[in-house]
């Protein structure tokens, strides 16, 4: 059986993992790393269109679940120094924010390469900088085959709502963003309890059937159904 170790306290005291809060319509997800001169740990997570951060971490205002990671000692080292470079290169202006990920992703110097993508969720943002560091977390096309019917209307609801939500937003090129993502209501969503969850398994990358009933209990710690 796979392990699933969620840790709802203290920050672990290792140099990366993932953490997951509340938002408005579930969860969050970003990268918890120890900074380049050990001076303490920082944040890296996609917060919304045109903002990307990194920033520093303050323990009283810590996320509201950590997840303790199923990562060896190698994956840990490599994941963190994705996380630094990542960090350094994120633009001024932020990514963009889109859903499906299609082809993005983190360059070896950090930098983003969007492709033909129109942005990037907090979960993809998450997924895509685990593919750079080499160390696959998901077995994403099982989101799109195993997906219920019923999953399918929960995904296309909570687009549908971020979508309207873009398009009242004040960040740059927010009305425009929100046409261009119109097109990708449906698409599979892959949830950011999810993706934190998966970060606790020794055995991946993690398909959908595996790491969906995880994702529902680390919705629990966090007081979501």
């Amino acid at each position: 059986m796979i392990a699933r170790r969620l840790d709802p306290s203290a920050p672990p005291n290792i140099n990366v993992a993932l953490f997951a809060h509340r938002s408005s319509i579930g969860g969050h997800v970003g990268v918890v790393y120890r900074a380049a001169d050990s001076a303490g740990l920082r944040c890296l997570h996609q917060a919304w269109h045109c903002d990307s951060r990194d920033e520093a971490l303050a323990l009283g205002d810590a996320p509201s679940v950590w997840v303790q990671p199923g990562l060896d000692a190698y994956e840990q080292a490599a994941l963190r120094a994705y996380a630094v470079r990542v960090a350094a290169a994120l633009p001024a202006g932020g990514l963009p924010y889109g859903f499906p990920p299609g082809p993005a992703g983190f360059g070896p110097d950090g930098s983003v390469d969007l492709g033909e993508s129109v942005g990037l969720t907090c979960s993809t943002f998450v997924t895509r900088l685990f593919d750079a560091a080499k160390v696959p977390l998901l077995q994403e096309a099982t989101w799109a085959s195993n997906r219920t019917a019923e999953r399918v209307q929960e995904d296309t609801a909570v687009q549908e709502h971020l979508v309207a939500w873009l398009a009242r937003g004040h960040a740059p090129d927010a009305a425009r963003q929100a046409e261009r993502l119109k097109s990708s209501i449906g698409s599979p969503r892959i949830r950011a309890e999810e993706v934190a969850a998966a970060s606790s398994f020794t055995n991946r990358p993690v398909d959908f059937d595996t790491v969906e009933p995880a994702g529902r209990e680390l919705l629990d710690h966090l007081g979501l159904k």
